[in-house]
């Protein structure tokens, strides 16, 4: 697999949310959605991912805690009245991966003893109103363990 972001599909068909473009100012994420359809409540936002970790020897992809949260609990959402799309709007959304990262360089070997193991994480974010997914998107990034961090895709 490669650094960079991928629209995956929803129930095998292309989803109604798009990401457009994606990029990093520090850990600060920043992508931009287009809605191809009616306008959607938040819903929730559910976040499974890993982490290239090391034990002795042994590097390999680890899950890390997913995160499942309403979608307008997010700070950068700009979410209104529990609307996160208008119908066919586009908008720039916001998440801070300092924590993420934080919580990874604590992890055993990943990439803070043992440098060759590769600075990387990875996941998939799903948005979901009910049992109806709207977006999913799978990214992979490769981050500095070191403040101030700086992430990139």
């Amino acid at each position: 697999s490669a650094l960079g972001f991928k629209n995956e599909l929803c129930n095998g068909k292309t989803c109604q949310v798009q990401a457009l473009s994606a990029g990093f100012t520090g850990c600060l994420l920043s992508v931009y959605l287009k809605n191809n359809g009616p306008a959607l409540q938040g819903g929730s936002l559910t976040i499974t991912n890993q982490g290239h970790g090391c034990l002795l020897f042994i590097c390999l992809w680890q899950d890390g805690t997913p995160l499942d949260d309403p979608t307008c609990s997010w700070p950068g959402m700009g979410c209104r009245d529990d609307i996160f799309l208008e119908e066919n709007e586009e908008k720039v959304v916001t998440i801070d991966f300092h924590k993420a990262i934080e919580t990874a360089a604590g992890t055993s070997g990943c990439c803070t003893t043992d440098s060759k193991c590769g600075c990387n994480l990875k996941g998939v974010a799903t948005f979901a109103v009910g049992t109806q997914v709207y977006s999913k998107i799978s990214m992979e990034i490769s981050a500095t363990f070191k403040l101030p961090y700086t992430c990139r895709l």
